[in-house]
């Protein structure tokens, strides 16, 4: 009897212990029991989807979830990303340039199936894919960055398991892709894409995101999740320069090279971009970088434009790239700032 009982407590212990090393061995800091609730996936929360393997995603607005699902349909906003485009192709044009707008996929279409089954994908309708198809006829450029990213998960993780963003190697496909795009109207970039096609990925601490700030989903959560996020580099190192320059009240970073056959750029973007600088800056004699949502505010002044046209002017580059994420793509800076938190005015 006494055997039975002593057998039990070890057994009913060794459990114990498998069940602690189960739910805490990756455990850091914040609320266990928001975190016990977290790895069984019983969370709820009004922002975040509990998806598969510990994965997290935006809830995001019903035509967010239509969009997971392949179910989109955006209506006459397809009609206004036309007339919008269309109208930045021609300035571009006009300054001797050539605009390219580029489609960021969002972790919801690269990571489909790590949603929870009500969330995936049951049809080929998508908010991007809709936009590419109704912009046909207007000369506008588009490259949708979601095939490049999808094959490269062959290679790696390429998007944060925790928050809403490309990792820095899903931000180096992408920049690899827009190059690939690019160099046939410039034939000296293929020498420039080759070399940063060569790369190693270096490992570093474990992040919460790309900026080292205190944003992801686990914040929301009340704990605190970390992952790797090993930075590409090309072999042959780095070669363009950076500084700092204003234009007005934007903040860009300018990137030269000391090679007059490259042509030049400005990229205008959302926190997407962020990750992209470097491997694109590497293609270009000189590359500007500027994201104008920086200066947003709400309430968003009347006076605020997410494609500054008076860097273009200054500049007249070779190529304007404007880089979107497909979440945001079809919504006005008013109708985005209005679902955005951004810091008051």
């Amino acid at each position: 009897m006494r055997r039975r009982l002593l057998s039990g407590l070890i057994a009913a212990l060794l459990l114990g212990v498998l069940a602690w090393v189960y739910l805490f061995h990756d455990y850091i800091s914040g609320n266990r029991w928001a975190w016990v609730r977290y790895r069984l996936r019983t969370l709820d929360s009004p922002t975040v989807i509990l998806g598969k393997d510990g994965w997290l995603f935006t809830k995001g607005s019903q035509d967010d979830v239509d969009d997971y699902r392949g179910l989109a349909n955006p209506g006459n906003k397809v009609s206004w990303l036309r007339d919008v485009l269309t109208e930045r192709k021609d300035v571009v044009r006009s300054l001797g340039g050539r605009f390219l707008y580029v489609i960021a996929p969002i972790s919801e279409t690269i990571y489909n199936e790590f949603l929870p089954e009500s969330y995936q994908q049951v049809g080929n309708h998508r908010r991007a894919t809709i936009a590419m198809e109704k912009m046909g006829g207007t000369g506008v450029e588009m490259v949708y960055l979601a095939e490049a990213l999808t094959k490269a998960k062959e290679h790696g993780r390429v998007f944060y398991k925790f928050e809403p963003h490309w990792n820095r190697f899903g931000a180096y496909v992408g920049s690899q892709a827009v190059i690939g795009y690019l160099s046939q109207y410039c034939p000296s970039m293929k020498a420039t894409l080759a070399h940063i096609s060569e790369f190693e990925l270096v490992s570093g601490p474990l992040v919460k995101n790309m900026w080292n700030n205190d944003r992801n989903f686990g914040t929301l959560l009340g704990v605190t999740l970390l992952e790797p996020d090993p930075e590409p580099v090309p072999k042959g190192g780095w070669s363009a320069q950076m500084e700092t320059k204003r234009f007005g009240p934007y903040k860009a970073d300018v990137f030269v090279k000391n090679d007059a056959s490259l042509p030049s750029l400005v990229m205008f973007g959302d926190s997407f971009m962020f990750g992209m600088r470097r491997a694109m800056a590497e293609n270009f004699r000189r590359a500007v970088f500027l994201n104008p949502w920086t200066t947003a505010t709400t309430p968003l002044p009347a006076t605020f434009t997410d494609f500054p046209v008076e860097v273009v002017q200054a500049e007249k580059p070779d190529f304007v790239v404007y880089d979107r994420w497909e979440r945001a793509m079809l919504l006005s800076p008013a109708e985005w700032a209005a679902t955005a938190h951004l810091p008051p005015r």
